[in-house]
């Protein structure tokens, strides 16, 4: 069974990219969750608060699109390398490198999915108005 850093060895350097995104983004997300929850009960931070969570949702994107530079990365060395092999072998030998060239592709948007959720519920939070007992009748 193949595991996580097996995943690592066959997506490359690009991984470590998102990975190092990923653990720089989802403390921001949590961040922002809070500060939308807080901002529910100090008005003054609701402002900063929904900044905080349009910013990390536009940061979640950073992550697939990584992942889909990493792709294109991996397929453009598989079209590399396969220039110089024995023609019976390249059809093969492509299939393998696109397939691990898209080991990228899933772990960089699956990842930005993962920055994505808090960062979407945070800036739900923050939008939407908050109604005293009054005005709900």
């Amino acid at each position: 069974m193949m595991g996580p850093l097996h995943w690592f060895r066959e997506g490359g350097f690009a991984m470590l990219w998102i990975l190092a995104t990923d653990l720089a983004l989802m403390p921001l997300a949590l961040v922002a969750l809070v500060g939308a929850i807080t901002s529910r009960f100090v008005p003054v931070l609701a402002w900063p608060a929904r900044i905080g969570g349009a910013l990390v949702i536009a940061g979640a994107a950073l992550p697939a699109v990584l992942g889909l530079a990493g792709w294109w990365y991996g397929c453009t060395q598989v079209d590399a390398a396969i220039a110089v092999v024995d023609p019976a072998y390249i059809e093969q030998i492509r299939a393998v490198g696109y397939a691990e060239a898209r080991t990228c592709l899933w772990f960089g948007f699956g990842s930005a999915g993962l920055v994505l959720l808090p960062a979407v519920v945070a800036a739900l939070v923050a939008f939407v108005p908050v109604r005293t007992p009054d005005e709900l009748g």
